[in-house]
């Protein structure tokens, strides 16, 4: 029977629409025939309906044809048009065969026998068409298996024939999963549930889409190893359909991305680390957020161990998996090894400094490794599967370790690119512990330095307070001689504290700059010793504390600086009758011994007292700069805690080495210094003789001036009085002047046999006069010998001095007696 045809009239002229409906219908065509009078209606029916065959009209009220043809087939429309006009023009004709006509057909012309001959025609062709681009398509499809075996070369390839339920899987797909053919039942539920439980029913729904409708089938899965790891894949197929649509088999590619996912994860998790890291200062805090972030990411349970300033190491974070045994997992704190247990995953990467990596942890591997019987059971009630150990290292420094493991329950084992992900987080955790330690001791730093400058201006203002104080007594005339004589004693003794304080500020400062010299000689110990006990002997009377010394004659010579190994054995004494209350006890010892291990001889000086001691957190700060046990208001004892500190760089200077010792607070403390007798400085310039005068080592005996012409020349009036006062008083001629510019003006007045000049002196300075009188002739005075007294006391201050054209340096404040010994010498007169 023939089939019935769908066919659609274009026409605004229903005269010429009943035209070809009675032709077709004389024709015989069975048919079912909608109508339209426009273009817009026409376009609007046809999206609604599909036809065999569409007869339009050239002209339409609101367009042409030939604009319709064109329309509908840029619409994607593949029904056969045929177009009726009245035009007989060619041209027409030839343009609505090129805009995708099926047939021209002039009005005049219309007769059943040749509608239904232009009907027939284009249908039998349109249907040709159809066939022969569906063919194309099936050989596309045919191309795109094939191309998809072949791209799929290197991946693992499946073939499910769906009518007996079979898959084919190639050797790549058995590598992936790791089965065996003999382990595959091969079969579409076998594939399934390999497939990771989460991702299993995506999966499944998306195979019966690509079947009933034909999407693409591109997915990302999971797919179970044998060894329980899941494996990350992409699976791409294609469904084979018979002649009626009907899929019967699906073929496809699986490709195993697992390691780009693990790099992408990597990445994922070291960024997340990162900014874990950043959250906070407290390294405690941190790595507890890592150790949580590592839990369950990359380990079943993680631990870190960090060394303390002792070199110990103290785990201070730690995490399981399993909530229920976080608490007994607690217990891993006391399994922390030392040194000595070098099999320890942790202990040996302290000592080497690189990862341990143990993929498979073995019975033997726990028994080597256990620093106890009690250790080893935990590690064997852990469940132990695989384990790994990074170093935490930050600008070459070992800070601690980082331990990630994997239990039994988990199924898997690490990997090498498991340890690269782990050495990093390592890296990144270390610079995170070794900023939060910085960050600490520049907090530290300030807190000290507001502590310093507080007791500083403490220690300053309080001497000055009774130097102020006596010096208005004294002003009034209202003090009888012995109030006088008490009240010069108080400002001496609180100006020569304030010096010392100063010396003690510069010192510290030439360490710091690495600029301390010393004079190296043989150096006999036991006067140097005896001298600084008669110097603390007038305060330890005062104290009643008993002074013992059992000095060892027979001690060899070292070499060293005598005036700073005098300072160093006066401020550990000071210290001991400091801190040691009334009725006490100080013990001084000098010993040799000889290390026969090392092949050297050594001296060794002890001093203890019976004094407040110091307590344990405090006794590994005692040497340090500004460190003080009370630094509260309410200390009981002054000063600004450089004393010991001095000490510790002096001996050190001097190849030797210092240490303290106390049993507690209220049990005294004791100095031990050590240094070799035969230590050889390399590092350290000697100090030129004639180079500078230091107070408080001349010889104190009066020094003949008589005769001498002293040009002083000073800003203040104040040091002008008191220097022309000074050198008076041993005979000299004095004439003070307060600058460079009158300095010139009378150096050839007076013709000075000796100049005494300031440094810091306003418009001009005293390196700029030294300068200007060296470049002047001897008679005119440019050869003066000359002393550059100054406040500016630091040893480059004296290179500058020497190098201006002064002959000497002598800090400020001067002694009488160190500034007449000074000149003599500038003029070679002795005592």
């Amino acid at each position: 029977m023939e089939e019935i045809l769908k066919i659609l009239v274009v026409d605004d002229d229903e005269v010429d629409r009943i035209a070809v409906r009675r032709a077709l219908k004389a024709a015989g065509v069975r048919m079912q025939l909608l109508e339209a009078g426009d273009c817009a209606t026409a376009l609007a029916t046809i999206q609604q309906h599909t036809f065999d065959c569409v007869f339009l009209d050239y002209l339409l009220p609101d367009g042409d044809g030939l604009t319709l043809v064109k329309q509908m087939r840029q619409a994607g429309v593949k029904v056969p048009l045929v177009v009726l006009t009245g035009q007989g023009d060619e041209q027409i004709a030839v343009e609505l065969m090129k805009a995708g006509a099926s047939d021209y057909l002039s009005k005049a012309k219309v007769s059943p026998e040749n509608l239904s001959k232009s009907l027939r025609s284009v249908i039998r062709l349109y249907q040709a068409e159809k066939e022969a681009a569906l063919a194309n398509q099936r050989r596309q499809e045919s191309e795109e298996r094939y191309r998809l075996v072949l791209e799929g070369a290197n991946d693992g390839i499946w073939d499910w024939y769906i009518p007996d339920n079979k898959i084919y899987w190639n050797d790549r797909l058995f590598e992936i999963t790791g089965l065996s053919l003999e382990e595959f039942e091969g079969t579409y539920e076998a594939f399934c549930s390999l497939m990771h439980p989460e991702d299993k029913p995506g999966i499944m729904d998306a195979v019966h889409i690509h079947l009933e409708h034909n999407v693409a089938f591109n997915v990302e899965l999971r797919l179970r190893h044998v060894s329980g790891e899941y494996r990350y894949c992409i699976a791409r197929a294609k469904a084979q359909r018979d002649a009626w649509g009907v899929p019967f088999r699906m073929s496809g590619t699986i490709t195993d991305i697992t390691e780009r996912k693990q790099a992408e994860e990597a990445l994922r998790f070291l960024a997340e680390a990162s900014s874990v890291l950043a959250v906070s200062l407290d390294y405690k805090t941190t790595l507890a957020s890592i150790a949580r972030l590592v839990v369950p990411t990359l380990a079943d349970c993680c631990f870190f161990d960090v060394l303390t300033a002792d070199e110990k190491s103290q785990r201070v974070a730690w995490q399981h998996v399993d909530p229920d045994k976080r608490e007994w997992f607690d217990r891993v704190q006391h399994y922390v090894p030392s040194y000595p247990f070098k099999h320890h995953p942790a202990a040996n990467v302290l000592l080497t400094g690189k990862a341990t990596f143990v993929p498979e942890v073995s019975h033997a591997w726990m028994q080597e490794a256990a620093t106890s019987e009690e250790h080893f059971q935990f590690m064997r009630d852990l469940q132990l599967r695989s384990l790994m150990t990074v170093p935490l290292i930050a600008h070459d420094r070992k800070l601690g370790t980082l331990t990630f493991c994997l239990v039994a329950e988990s199924g898997r084992n690490y990997t090498k690119a498991d340890l690269a992900l782990a050495e990093d987080l390592g890296r990144r955790a270390a610079i995170a512990i070794e900023n939060a330690r910085l960050y600490y001791e520049a907090q530290e730093a300030n807190r000290m330095k507001d502590e310093f400058l507080a007791t500083l201006s403490h220690e300053l203002r309080t001497p000055l307070n009774a130097m102020l104080g006596w010096a208005q007594l004294l002003k009034s005339r209202k003090l009888d001689e012995e109030k006088t004589v008490r009240a010069l004693e108080t400002i001496e003794r609180n100006a020569r504290s304030q010096t010392q304080m100063i010396e003690d500020l510069l010192d510290v400062s030439r360490i710091i700059t690495g600029k301390l010299r010393l004079n190296f000689r043989a150096c006999e110990l036991v006067p140097l010793i005896e001298a600084a006990l008669d110097s603390v002997r007038p305060a330890a009377a005062a104290k009643s504390i008993e002074i013992q010394s059992f000095l060892d004659p027979q001690v060899s010579s070292v070499a060293g600086d005598s005036n700073r190994l005098q300072q160093i054995i006066w401020n550990l004494l000071s210290n001991a009758v400091k801190f040691t209350p009334n009725g006490g006890r100080v013990e001084v010892r000098l010993e040799q011994f000889t290390d026969e291990y090392l092949s050297r001889s050594y001296v060794q000086i002890q001093v203890k007292d019976t004094g407040i001691g110091i307590s344990p957190d405090f006794l590994p700060y005692v040497f340090e700069r500004f460190r003080q046990a009370d630094s509260t208001t309410a200390r009981a004892y002054n000063g600004l805690g450089l004393g010991l500190a001095i000490v510790r760089h002096l001996v050190e200077l001097h190849g030797g080495t210092v240490y303290a010792a106390s049993p507690g607070e209220g049990q005294g403390s004791m100095f031990t210094v050590q240094m070799p007798t035969t230590f050889q400085p390399s590092t350290v310039a000697p100090q030129p003789a004639a180079a500078s005068i230091q107070p408080s080592v001349v010889n104190t005996q009066l020094y003949c001036l008589d005769g001498l012409r002293v040009l002083v020349v000073d800003d203040e009036a104040d040091t002008r009085e008191l220097l022309s006062v000074m050198l008076k008083q041993y005979g000299a001629d004095v004439m003070a002047v307060s600058s460079a510019g009158e300095a010139l003006l009378s150096l050839e007045k007076l013709k000075p046999d000796v100049l005494v000049s300031d440094i810091g002196m306003p418009f001009e300075d005293g390196y700029s006069l030294m300068r200007r009188i060296r470049a002047l002739e001897a008679q005119h005075g440019g050869q003066v010998p000359a002393v550059a007294l100054t406040a500016y006391a630091r040893e480059s201050d004296r290179s500058l001095a020497l190098k201006a054209g002064f002959q000497l340096h002598v800090p400020k404040p001067v002694e009488p007696t160190d500034l007449a010994a000074a000149v003599a010498k500038l003029v070679g007169r002795s005592a």
